[in-house]
């Protein structure tokens, strides 16, 4: 973890220098085109440094060259403004305007960087391009027939009442929002919905970690062996307990060791009892999860998951 966490602070310090870089040769090459500006620009740096030791000077003379400044920045825009440009277009592009890409808020981790060095530890560096395409405004129910078959929900409407309910859980998302576990056979929307409800909490800052059940308790596996003790650490499951939001796709993929139950059983009531959100997806029944997980698991998802079941045929036969 500290070796994944001094990786992410040099790209952010590269990142950072770049944005940097590329808005001062913006600026330089718009100034070289405007008669005088960068005069002007020069003028109002060195006034800067007589400002600063005139501060034991008389108020007047203080007085006159913060006034000499003022007027250099208003002639500086008005320049700018007549060759259509505003000094705005000038500053650093910096890809998250919380931390102006330093990764870091008030003394502590931003979002953005936690979420980087989470990404990287769990092998999931490839979400956010999934995301681009996986999200709300590209959720096409269309894909989904709008006949029901006789006895059974009619799978359009179906999804459409849980995209609107997934969307507002993102609206609501806080302390108190609840779990969510999606069920179905596979291809139905699933892991779609997920990567929906993620692609919308990530622009909102908050901090998710999201696997597969699979890798999930491999990486706990590993967590436990020396072997992997220079790249996974006590941090990584500090993670899984104390992110805002713990999605696990694919339960019922892994192998129900006792290790896995026990340790599943450990991260999902612990995390219930501290009010950490948590969203489970799975092709399995709640039948065939009783049957490959304890009683203790059923009941935990029994009494605080709100259960959504997919319907429909497989969905990537269709785009396929």
């Amino acid at each position: 973890m500290k070796k994944l966490i001094e990786e992410t602070q040099k790209e952010y310090a590269l990142r950072r220098e770049q944005a940097i870089s590329q808005a001062q040769r913006r600026k330089e090459k718009v100034f070289a085109n405007i008669d005088g500006l960068s005069e002007i620009e020069e003028k109002i740096a060195q006034l800067g440094i007589v400002s600063l030791q005139s501060l034991h000077d008389k108020e007047d003379n203080r007085i006159k060259i913060f006034e000499e400044i003022d007027a250099l920045k208003k002639e500086k825009q008005r320049l700018l403004k007549e060759a259509g440009y505003s000094e705005e277009e000038f500053l650093p592009d910096f890809q998250c305007k919380k931390c102006n890409d330093s990764g870091v808020v008030d003394g502590e981790s931003c979002i953005c960087f936690k979420q980087q060095v989470a990404a990287k530890l769990y092998g999931t560096t490839s979400l956010l391009s999934v995301l681009e395409k996986e999200n709300f405004d590209t959720f096409n129910f269309e894909l989904y027939s709008n006949k029901a078959q006789k006895g059974k929900k009619n799978p359009r409407q179906n999804i459409k009442q849980i995209s609107a309910e997934c969307l507002q859980y993102t609206v609501d998302f806080g302390r108190h929002s609840g779990n969510l576990i999606f069920t179905g056979a596979p291809g139905v929307g699933k892991t779609f919905m997920i990567n929906c409800i993620v692609a919308e909490l990530l622009q909102k800052g908050v901090y998710v970690v999201y696997m597969t059940a699979y890798d999930l308790i491999d990486l706990l596996r590993k967590s436990k062996l020396s072997d992997y003790a220079q790249t996974i650490d006590a941090s990584f499951v500090e993670a899984l307990y104390n992110c805002d939001l713990l999605a696990i796709d694919d339960l019922g993929t892994e192998n129900a060791t006792d290790f896995a139950i026990d340790e599943f059983f450990n991260l999902i009531n612990k995390r219930l009892l501290d009010k950490k959100q948590i969203i489970l997806s799975t092709n399995l029944n709640l039948n065939e999860l009783n049957e490959m997980y304890s009683d203790r698991i059923l009941s935990r998802i029994m009494g605080y998951f709100t259960p959504y079941e997919f319907v429909g045929s497989d969905l990537r036969l269709k785009l396929n």
